[in-house]
This record gives structure tokens, C-alpha cells and sequence, in this order.
């Protein structure tokens, strides 16, 4: 059986999801300037294990980071990647400014996922 993968955002925090059978994926990306903070749910919660929603099919943790989705096409292997990438350098450029030519790290993965197809 083949596999969907949904593409979403404006959740204000990004994170990749799965079906125990693998045969639905849900991609999230946002936000690209304002993601919400650990405690944004919760005042009185200070880690991810208590301030993040609660669901078994989100793989791994909320990617909190000001973000952007992007998808790698490998025709000849038949497998896309999927990566989650930082719009925000480390020092606030953002990854759009072109007064610079110096993006810092603004773009680069911060997760990554490979899917067959």
C-alpha cells in the first residue's frame, strides 16, 4: 500500500508525525518568524516533556526555532526528504535579509526526514 504525506503549518512550531503503519506522515513548518515559546500552552510547565501536546504518532520533540520546510527530490533513489531548516541565523539575520551576503546559519537543518516513494 502507498503512503500520504500531508504538508501543513501556522502551528507557531514545527514537528513530524506518523500513523503506527506508517501509511499516513504529517509534516508541520512554522513559523518562519514568531514560534511560540516553551511555556506558551502553560505558564507553570519549563520542559518540553510537560509543555508539549501530547500525541504517539509526533516523532521526536516541537522544533520551536523560527523555521522553514523544505523538500529534497532524489528522482533516481525515489526517495524525498523532508528537513525542517533555521530562517534565523544565530546572530538575527534572517535568511531572507539580502543587505548581507553572510547568512551565518540561517538555513541550515535543524531535522530531517527521508521518506521512499
Amino acid at each position: 500500500p502507498s503512503s500520504i504525506t500531508l504538508l501543513s503549518g501556522d502551528r507557531h512550531a514545527g514537528g513530524f508525525y506518523e500513523t503506527q503503519d506508517g501509511l499516513l506522515r504529517e509534516v508541520t513548518s512554522s513559523s518562519f518568524t514568531h514560534s511560540f515559546p516553551l511555556s506558551a500552552m502553560n505558564k507553570n510547565c519549563s520542559t518540553s516533556e510537560t509543555c508539549d501536546e501530547q500525541d504517539p504518532r509526533r516523532i521526536g520533540s516541537f522544533i520551536r526555532e523560527n523555521h522553514w520546510g523544505a523538500i529534497d527530490i532524489d528522482w533516481k533513489k525515489k526517495q524525498f526528504i523532508i528537513s525542517l531548516r533555521r530562517s534565523d541565523s544565530s546572530y538575527g539575520a534572517s535568511y531572507l535579509q539580502h543587505s548581507s551576503n553572510k547568512k551565518g546559519d540561517a538555513g541550515n537543518i535543524l531535522v530531517s526526514r527521508p521518506y521512499d516513494f
